[in-house]
């Protein structure tokens, strides 16, 4: 079995699922500071954010509200940009912290 065709739309072959504390924030950052655009959403019964996917040009990443059973996730993803300093300044007032200074990498 072909492993491509087992993936909905959109998705790879693996896609990161990140817990987060007030995941509707983050995927409004996410929005604001990458572009990304929601493709999904799904709400628990109690009205927290089961499941969402934003999604990234070719990349779909899943945010699920952090809980007892599934705390914060901790996780670096990189966005590959035509123009960092355009992306860094966008990421910046959507509220982002620069940690480190915007440069080419390998």
């Amino acid at each position: 079995m072909e492993t491509r065709d087992a993936c909905a739309k959109g998705f790879a072959v693996v896609t990161p699922s990140i817990f987060a504390d007030r995941a509707p924030d983050y995927v409004r950052f996410l929005e604001a500071a990458f572009g990304a655009r929601e493709i999904g959403r799904s709400i628990a019964p109690d009205g927290r954010l089961a499941d969402c996917q934003p999604h990234f040009d070719t990349t779909t990443i899943m945010v699920s509200e952090a809980s007892d059973a599934y705390p914060a996730t901790r996780a670096a993803s990189y966005r590959h940009v035509a123009d960092a300093d355009a992306a860094m300044v966008r990421a910046e007032k959507a509220g982002a912290e620069p940690i480190m200074p915007v440069a080419d990498m390998p």
